[in-house]
Formats: structure tokens, sequence, C-alpha cells
């Protein structure tokens, strides 16, 4: 999904957790996670990249996979941030 569909998704759906990418080619990536902790309650978010570097306080950031990852990982890294939330 482009990141604008992803917020206006979230925003109406209110997900468990959301996975994204820090580059998207329609906006960054922080720009979702922002919307994400905006919604009450906040979103956990788990994310994906090659560029792993993240700047400002999210609290609702529950992981950083930096990619190539396994499936495993990912698969336990999602069920702990939904525990956590």
């Amino acid at each position: 999904l482009a990141a604008t569909r992803a917020i206006r998704r979230i925003e109406a759906e209110r997900p468990d957790a959301v996975l994204v990418d820090l580059r998207l080619p329609d906006m960054n990536g922080v720009h979702l996670i922002e919307a994400a902790s905006n919604l009450e309650p906040p979103v956990p978010v788990v994310i994906m990249s090659a560029a792993a570097a993240l700047t400002g306080n999210h609290q609702n950031v529950r992981a950083i996979l930096e990619k190539p990852f396994k499936l495993r990982h990912l698969q336990r890294v999602v069920q702990e941030a939904l525990t956590i939330a």
C-alpha cells in the first residue's frame, strides 16, 4: 500500500500492530509511525528496514528489524509486540 492509504486504513481499522519500512515510495515511514502513535491506544509498530536508523522518541515502536531477517524472527518479534501492547 502507499503510505497515505496505509495511514487512512490504520486510522479506520485500528490494526493490532503495524509493520513498516522507513523508506516508502510516497513518504517517510516516520509519518506512518506517528499516525499509529497518535491513535488511542497507540498501535504497536515493528520497523523493517535496511537502513534501520530511527531518531526521536517513538514509544509505540516495539522493535527494529534490519533487513534481511528470517521469517521466524519476524514472527517472534511481532508476537512480542502484541504481548506488550
